[in-house]
């Protein structure tokens, strides 16, 4: 019996020895006694416990590849990546507010790229442009005839002109502290910046390059007129000519226009260059997708937007909800990206852990991938841009209904 028991001890050491060396620490087989095989001779005992030991060993050698082709098969939660650069192809991925995200100086501006062309399957590129006052654009007065673009206002002010004859465009920041997120559809236009910026880096993570503040004689100024004419294989057209009108009345011109002060209507086709006032502009109410109030604010639709293909909205929700696990997930044939602008949005994609979203967050969930998404405080608004016309945001007005005010009901 002291035999028995002693070799018995020495396989549980050996069991346990194999599940750590497997990575699998939490799991140790109890080795049965024999109370039959006792009464035995010492030569059955060794031959019966030896037969044992080796089918028991047998069986714990293949349980770890047993277990490895179950999550293969099945898959286990894995953490959201959260990237200071996106991807090289369409997948999950997480960038926070202020990461470098492929920064690059241009002129005055900061420009960050959390979502490129590669990262959306070339659906479209975010560029981020973060800087001070009286900075200037990145390009002269220009226009794109193969590309469409779309700005909104994060923080502070900037000065937007557009003119309907080719659409020749000029910006510039107003206040000490102004971003501003354009969209570019199809994606693949931040090529534009491996030509006319240089790469930035900031181990403070501050928003903006404040250089030709503090010293104004290093201020660099957009790309020459000269240089700019040599950009048309990117699709940056130069127009020297352009003269921005300065007969501003209310903010914007003509005087006559309604800006901050009534209702802004959306363009219907993509050849319309538009402007919506925050709050303005149509708004749509839904509760029955998901149980929870949801305010969409359509920017850009199907229709403004038109062979480019690619809506941009934002969206306020309530919560936190009453039963998370029986919220429904979404999926589309278009990847989706989602910014944060107040409260936080917890999304949870299939395959991944649930991931919290705070404000500037930037993530992106590719076509045809499960996810949910919901808030844990009182009211939360971000922004959504798909690549298609088939998304969230056109699937929340459809399944809404037309709404006059940008906060949810009391009840």
């Amino acid at each position: 019996m002291s035999s028995c028991s002693k070799q018995s001890k020495e396989i549980r050491v050996e069991v346990e020895a194999l599940f750590k060396d497997n990575g699998i620490q939490f799991i140790a087989l109890p080795i049965p006694n024999y109370p039959d095989l006792y009464n035995s001779n010492a030569y059955n005992i060794t031959k019966m416990t030896g037969f044992n030991t080796f089918l028991r060993l047998l069986l714990l050698l293949a349980l770890p590849i047993q277990l490895n082709a179950l999550v293969q098969h099945h898959g286990l939660a894995k953490p959201v990546p959260e990237v200071q650069t996106p991807p090289q192809k369409a997948e999950v991925y997480l960038v926070r507010r202020y990461s470098l995200s492929n920064s690059v100086l241009t002129g005055d501006i900061t420009l960050r790229l959390p979502i490129n062309g590669n990262s959306t399957g070339g659906e479209f590129t975010f560029f981020l442009y973060s800087s001070g006052t009286g900075s200037s654009v990145a390009v002269s007065p220009h226009l794109h005839k193969y590309h469409y673009e779309c700005f909104f206002a994060i923080k502070g002010r900037a000065q937007i002109w557009a003119q309907h004859d080719g659409e020749a465009q000029e910006a510039r920041s107003i206040d000490p502290d102004s971003e501003v997120l354009a969209v570019v559809a199809p994606g693949g236009f931040e090529k534009l910046l491996d030509v006319i910026g240089r790469n930035w880096t900031a181990t403070t993570h501050t928003p903006y390059s404040n250089a030709y503040i503090e010293n104004p004689g290093n201020a660099t100024g957009p790309v020459p007129v000269a240089e700019a004419e040599k950009l048309t294989y990117l699709d940056v057209w130069s127009q020297p000519d352009f003269v921005p009108r300065r007969d501003l009345l209310n903010g914007t011109t003509p005087g006559n226009a309604a800006w901050h002060d009534g209702p802004n209507y959306l363009g219907d086709n993509s050849d319309t260059s538009y402007w919506v006032t925050n709050g303005y502009g149509p708004k749509y109410l839904n509760k029955a997708m998901t149980g929870y109030y949801q305010i969409v604010q359509p920017l850009i639709t199907p229709q403004s937007s038109g062979n480019y293909s690619f809506t941009k909205s934002t969206i306020t929700i309530n919560g936190p909800p009453s039963d998370i696990s029986a919220l429904p997930y979404q999926h589309f044939p278009h990847g989706s990206a989602f910014m944060v602008l107040e409260g936080t949005l917890t999304i949870h994609v299939e395959g991944y852990l649930p991931v919290t979203l705070v404000w500037g967050d930037v993530m992106y969930v590719p076509k045809n991938t499960r996810f949910t998404y919901y808030t844990s405080t009182y009211w939360c608004k971000f922004l959504y841009v798909s690549g298609g016309d088939n998304c969230l945001d056109t699937k929340l007005i459809k399944g809404g209904a037309a709404y006059n005010s940008v906060v949810i009901p009391p009840h």
